[in-house]
Formats: C-alpha cells, structure tokens, sequence
C-alpha cells in the first residue's frame, strides 16, 4: 500500500531532467546548477506554506532577500 505509486510520462521526463542537473552539480559545481536547485527548494517552500493572500507572501519574499542581501555583502 505505501509503495503503490502511478508514473505518468510528466514524473519520469521531470526525473530525468532533475538527475542530470544533479550530476552535473556533482560533477562541477557550478553557479546555474546550485541556483536551480536554491529555486527549486524555495518555490517547494513557498508553496507548503499556505499564504492567504499575496501581500504576505511579498512582504515573506522581501524579508528573505534583505536577509540574503546582509549575509552575501555583510
């Protein structure tokens, strides 16, 4: 019962496309691979929220980036 899941074409296209952008930050570490995946974690972040309405989620967003802009220049 809990290993009983249902692949569509779109899970596995989307497995696909996630596992090459893993090895490739394995093997280069590079800048566009780790940005995809600090996107990828925040929108899953975002979204398990639940926020209400939209000015919250901008007055949420404007918080983070003044906390990223303090921590990268600071």
């Amino acid at each position: 019962e809990i290993v009983n899941y249902e692949f569509d074409t779109k899970d596995l296209v989307c497995l696909a496309l996630s596992s090459v952008v893993g090895v490739w930050y394995l093997l280069r570490k590079h800048w566009i691979a780790n940005n995809l995946f600090g996107l990828a974690f925040s929108l899953n972040g975002v979204e398990l929220l639940h926020l209400n309405n939209v000015s919250t989620g901008c007055i949420l967003l404007g918080g983070l980036f003044i906390y990223d802009v303090f921590w990268v220049n600071g």
